[in-house]
């Protein structure tokens, strides 16, 4: 008789161990939570796009241990994104005025530079607005226990109208810089880009 209690303990105490949650071992994770099912803009490839008269640019933050400061740090991400394709834009149409120009590539790249820097530091991006967020917390573990960490992601919303304004206002003052560091070809440049610009605002 106490044999079977004895065993009957044993069984039941299998069967907790079971059930009860998996010990991670170091190095070991798991997602442990979400905010909801993952979708495309999260995994994509691409991280900027274009749809119905929108820009949207995705940010994130991963590995964080905060997810407040995670959201921000990822909205602040694609801001960046915002910046850096602006200033692509103008990087690749500077290079094709140094191209019509006939300028040799040591002066083009001097050139295409100035531009970009000057494009970068003028850059203010006005009419951002969140548009998706999307969050894992995950738990790793440790040889002192379980870490839990947030990986986070936003995605923000652009109006191609704000965004090209934010390129206009970039390119004049790319323009105003170019100017004041009597750099004529960087000035015209800029000129034609801005006038460029007037002329599809008119269309």
């Amino acid at each position: 008789m106490l044999h079977r209690f004895l065993l009957a303990v044993a069984l039941i105490a299998l069967t907790l161990t079971a059930c009860g949650p998996h010990v991670l071992k170091p190095g070991q994770e798991r997602v442990v939570d979400t905010s909801g099912r993952r979708r495309s803009w999260v995994t994509s490839e691409v991280p900027a796009f274009e749809e119905d008269d929108t820009w949207f640019f995705r940010g994130q933050a991963l590995g964080v241990a905060d997810l407040t400061l995670g959201l921000r740090q990822a909205e602040a991400d694609a801001k960046k994104r915002i910046v850096g394709k602006i200033v692509e834009q103008v990087a690749a149409e500077y290079s094709e005025y140094a191209l019509a120009a006939n300028m040799s590539e040591g002066d083009k790249s001097v050139f295409v530079s100035d531009g970009i820097a000057w494009a970068s530091e003028a850059i203010s991006v006005t009419g951002v607005a969140p548009a998706k967020s999307y969050w894992e917390k995950t738990q790793t573990g440790r040889s002192y226990g379980v870490s839990t960490t947030y990986d986070v992601y936003v995605l923000v919303s652009l109006s191609a109208a704000d965004y090209e304004d934010t390129r206009a206002r970039a390119i004049r003052a790319v323009e105003e810089r170019a100017r004041a560091a009597a750099n004529r070809r960087a000035e015209e440049a800029a000129r034609q880009l801005r006038q460029r610009l007037e002329q599809e605002e008119l269309r």
